[in-house]
């Protein structure tokens, strides 16, 4: 086990976090790292924190580029990585001191294109959240090309197994000058990316070993209504890119209705949360409708299948405006504004 791993790290504004993560990595049990860090034009001192690990650790390389988002800065990342192996971190979790031993160590067991380990969810108290289970009855097997395209696809979609990118562990030949994350869009370029290299790999590990601790801070000051309508137009982006993707492959059919049902229960999540301030924050109605029939947004709501146990009110609003009801839908909206959606 000689093999380099190149370890991707995109950072921007991490001062607080990002030398727990190096310290994470300097107690590795297994050395052979290529430490690459991608300064994505971070604005307070966590480069030079960096720097001050780089002149101890000669495994670190820091790349400086101008502030592009996180999907160009793994981008580059990719593009610097010398390693047999590639996986990511985020500057603002940590691992366990043995993750990169014992997932190579399984990776040359099983001799998979790729792998997945697990993760705990914890808030930045360092209370867990949640331990997660979220593999089910997939963990601790190699899946072969029907499975990924059906067991594993239909798991994501239907919301149980996450599609974090630092859960990956991959052969670099799967992803260098093959694969990029997307830049178009701020949210769910780790779908995406994710789905690509599912759709071109014959095989995956998904290892049942909870290395990956995912710290989940409070919520962010740039939920505003600019940033929620431009994450409506991203989703609907996303929604077109899986019906590009998917429709080549041999996917179930019931993958592309829980896909309908998944990302309209979203869309509507991000409508209702302008009605959670004040009114000048709050779309009206005309706002409402054109970004539900004109966008095209409405023939995605109508294959959907709101019955969701968990969540009466994205039901109730879903049906309203399957019926294209879209008055009934702006009063129910005005009516739960003071709901957690």
């Amino acid at each position: 086990m000689n093999d380099i791993i190149s370890i991707i790290i995109p950072m921007y504004n991490a001062e607080k976090f990002i030398g727990r993560l190096l310290n994470c990595l300097k107690e590795q049990t297994y050395k052979n790292l290529e430490i690459i860090i991608v300064n994505d034009g971070s604005t307070d001192n966590s480069l030079e924190i960096a720097k001050k690990y780089k002149k101890e650790d000669k495994r670190i390389n820091i790349v400086d580029i101008e502030n592009n988002g996180v999907g160009n800065a793994r981008n580059v990342g990719i593009k610097g990585a010398t390693g047999r192996y590639i996986t990511f971190l985020d500057a603002d979790d940590y691992i366990e001191h043995n993750m990169y031993e014992k997932i190579i160590k399984k990776m040359e067991e099983t001799n998979v294109e790729l792998l997945r380990c697990n993760f705990i969810k914890e808030d930045e108290e360092g209370n867990i959240i949640k331990s997660n289970n979220d593999l089910l009855d997939l963990s601790n097997k190699i899946l072969d090309k029907s499975e990924i395209n059906n067991k594993l696809l239909l798991n994501i979609f239907e919301d149980k197994l996450p599609t974090y990118v630092y859960l990956l562990f991959a052969k670099t030949e799967t992803i260098k000058n093959k694969l990029e994350f997307r830049t178009d869009i701020r949210m769910m370029e780790d779908l995406i990316f994710c789905l690509e290299l599912y759709m071109n790999i014959k095989q995956i590990y998904l290892f049942d070993f909870k290395c990956y601790h995912y710290v989940r801070y409070g919520e962010s000051s740039t939920r505003t209504r600019k940033n929620l309508v431009r994450n409506y137009y991203d989703t609907l982006k996303v929604i077109d890119f899986l019906e590009d993707l998917l429709s080549k492959k041999n996917i179930a059919e019931d993958i592309f209705s829980t896909i309908y049902t998944t990302y309209s229960t979203i869309l509507i999540k991000y409508i209702l949360r302008t009605f959670q301030k004040d009114d000048e924050y709050r779309i009206s109605y005309d706002e409402m409708v054109n970004l539900i029939k004109n966008t095209g947004a409405i023939n995605i709501m109508k294959n959907a299948n709101f019955v969701r146990e968990d969540n009466s009110y994205i039901n109730t609003i879903g049906n309203y405006i399957k019926k294209e009801d879209y008055i009934n839908a702006y009063e129910y909206a005005l009516k739960i504004k003071d709901r957690n959606i």
